[in-house]
């Protein structure tokens, strides 16, 4: 069994194979080469095999009608002569044969053809008129798309418009944020002050209380030193000891009004320090009552030592005249 070739047939495997049918006794023929060969179309084999016959003359030893000394016999010719006529129609046939189903094959193709290129004719047609629609409906989408460009760009517009807007809001937003912690820190800064202002002025108010209070209580022990002298001197100045008295009630009434307006003045020290300056007049004006009272008691007390000198020397002078 002869392997397939892949290759195409030579024209030296289409003589090798005619020589060898030839050398059996057999007839070449375009069928018969094929077989021996295993491949090769009808097409290719034939004209090889032409060529083959017309070089058979010259390969047997023929030169034309002249035969050269030691030729082969006319009858051996004209019998070769047979032979060839023979094998060339006996080829034609073979060929025309061999070549009539391609034939009739290439007539059908052509009828498939026709009627392929019919059926491409209309499928071209329904192309047509398909990309004809399809070009309305895409012009059509374009012109949607167009459209929604167009309001799209108008939707840009809007947004760039907005969002400069809103650049400005931010930018005001940022300048009033600014102001703002500004004026919290002015407002700290003086909450700041105020404090150590207050601080300050706490500071002078307690040491002004506690100033006023140890002049109240040098006050107090003035007052409790004269009215120990007035109580002291009561059994000597009898007749002066209801004004005493009242004058004692008096200063004791003020001390109790001094008093009062010393817790007013407590009172309103965290506010203001003009009380603290009312307090200090008051204070002043109360020194020089109680200077004037001790005045009073010392006129008093001077008045009441001249009047018992003449009571003294009287007595004695009696003594001394008895």
């Amino acid at each position: 069994m002869q392997t397939k070739n892949t290759r195409g047939v030579q024209q030296e495997e289409v003589w090798d194979a005619a020589d060898a049918l030839l050398a059996v006794g057999q007839r070449p023929t375009i069928e018969r080469v094929r077989l021996h060969l295993g491949r090769g179309s009808p097409n290719t084999v034939a004209p090889m095999l032409e060529t083959w016959f017309s070089a058979l003359g010259k390969r047997l030893g023929m030169a034309g009608d002249r035969a050269e000394e030691g030729a082969m016999p006319a009858a051996f010719v004209q019998a070769m002569a047979k032979i060839w006529g023979t094998a060339l129609l006996t080829a034609r046939r073979e060929a025309e044969a061999a070549l009539a189903p391609e034939l009739q094959a290439i007539a059908v193709g052509n009828a498939q053809l026709s009627d392929r290129e019919s059926q491409l004719a209309q499928q071209e047609l329904a192309f047509n008129q398909r990309q004809e629609m399809v070009d309305r409906l895409l012009q059509a989408e374009q012109d949607k798309t167009e459209a929604a460009e167009d309001r799209l760009a108008l939707t840009m517009e809007q947004l760039d418009m907005r969002n400069y807007a809103v650049s400005e809001m931010r930018s005001v937003l940022t300048a009033t944020q600014e102001q703002l912690q500004t004026a919290r820190n002015h407002s700290d800064e003086l909450a700041r002050r105020h404090m150590e202002e207050r601080g300050k002025w706490e500071e002078r108010t307690a040491g002004n209380e506690r100033r006023l209070l140890g002049e109240i209580d040098r006050e107090r022990q003035v007052a409790k030193q004269a009215l120990a002298a007035v109580e002291e001197a009561s059994a000597l100045i009898q007749t002066t000891r209801s004004g005493l008295e009242a004058r004692i009630e008096t200063l004791t009434q003020r001390l109790q009004s001094t008093q009062n307006e010393l817790g007013t003045a407590r009172q309103a020290l965290a506010s203001t320090e003009l009380r603290c300056t009312e307090l200090t007049g008051l204070l002043q004006d109360q020194r020089v009552t109680n200077g004037a009272m001790l005045e009073n008691l010392n006129q008093t007390l001077k008045t009441m030592t001249s009047r018992r000198e003449p009571t003294k020397r009287k007595t004695v002078a009696a003594d001394g005249t008895k």
